[in-house]
């Protein structure tokens, strides 16, 4: 705080040795602190808002994803033997990260269909460590 009172006094006698009055100096400094005050905490404002706006939306979309787990995990449990049902559950366990699920819905889903190659990619990906 010494150091900056220390300019302050310096920056006032450079001012008023070239013509301006102390008074004047000191209302300019005054509104020069008071704007880059306020523009400091526009800054601080606007990165609050949009953090809390990228916070929300990815804690929005986890529970979704969530909620879409879930949802296809009941479907599992009412159809069981469809090869369908199993894939798109194993997609959206991908999605929340529940590979070893996702690998046991696909290896059951390649079992009703081994044709059916969407899932046989997929399996390959998740033990490739692609998704």
């Amino acid at each position: 705080m010494k150091k900056i009172k220390n300019y302050y006094s310096k920056f006032v006698l450079l001012l008023t040795k070239h013509g301006f009055k102390n008074e004047q100096v000191n209302k300019n400094l005054l509104i020069l602190l008071s704007l880059f005050l306020l523009s400091t905490l526009i800054v601080m404002l606007f990165s609050i808002f949009v953090l809390q706006n990228v916070l929300t939306s990815s804690y929005l979309s986890q529970k979704e994803k969530q909620e879409k787990f879930f949802f296809w995990i009941e479907k599992v449990e009412e159809f069981p033997n469809s090869p369908d049902v199993l894939y798109n559950a194993a997609v959206v366990s991908v999605e929340v990260e529940k590979h070893e699920t996702a690998l046991k819905l696909l290896k059951k889903a390649i079992d009703f269909d081994p044709q059916f190659d969407e899932a046989k990619n997929l399996q390959k990906e998740i033990i490739e460590g692609v998704r």
